[in-house]
């Protein structure tokens, strides 16, 4: 699967390595950051608007970026749909926007981060909508959550130290522990995790 930006909109399109068919997946929304359960009859992802700028910006810009969005109206959402492009659930709080939704192993729940304020949160939520809980609650960013295989931990970026490193944690936010530390590396983004 891979995105293609149309007329403003972007959109998932999916190449059978099987047949070598490409389609559209026809969603109601711009459409970003997907994510499929393991027996590949859901997807989630994020539709919004995201501002990677806030990933590099300052403490004070990042303050600014998160006043900006907290002030729109229209949040970003995490959706959950069939394979055929039908929205079967929408995922969204009223305050803030959700980002990088990912799929638990067991495909019953989402892990995304929200920013609030000069930082970002690491929570899960059922895809039904309920149990909504912050996982990773600090003064500084932790963002982009992948699943474990066992789904008994989510791994994270987090800058934790002024950079972004790779961390994980136990999905009842216990035992924080530090993966990945390179002072090189400005931001692990979660295509590379």
């Amino acid at each position: 699967a891979y995105t293609v930006v149309r007329q403003g909109l972007s959109f998932f399109n999916f190449l059978s390595l099987e047949y070598g068919v490409e389609r559209t997946l026809d969603l109601p929304v711009s459409a970003y950051q997907l994510d499929w359960s393991k027996d590949g009859s859901v997807i989630v992802f994020a539709s919004g608007e995201f501002d990677i700028q806030y990933l590099f910006a300052s403490a004070e810009q990042q303050q600014q970026i998160s006043e900006e969005a907290a002030s729109r109206a229209e949040k970003s959402k995490i959706y959950v749909a069939d394979t055929k492009g039908s929205v079967i659930n929408v995922l969204s709080d009223r305050k803030y926007s959700l980002y990088s939704p990912r799929l638990s192993p067991d495909g019953e729940y989402v892990a995304y981060f929200t920013v609030e304020g000069a930082n970002a949160d690491i929570w899960v939520m059922k895809l039904d909508g309920s149990y909504n809980r912050r996982i990773v609650n600090s003064k500084y960013n932790e963002l982009f959550p992948v699943w474990s295989d066992d789904g008994a931990r989510i791994i994270f970026s987090a800058d934790y130290k002024g950079v972004y490193d790779l961390y994980e944690v136990d999905i009842d936010g216990a035992n924080i522990v530090e993966l990945l530390s390179d002072q090189s590396v400005k931001v692990a983004l979660d295509t590379f995790v």
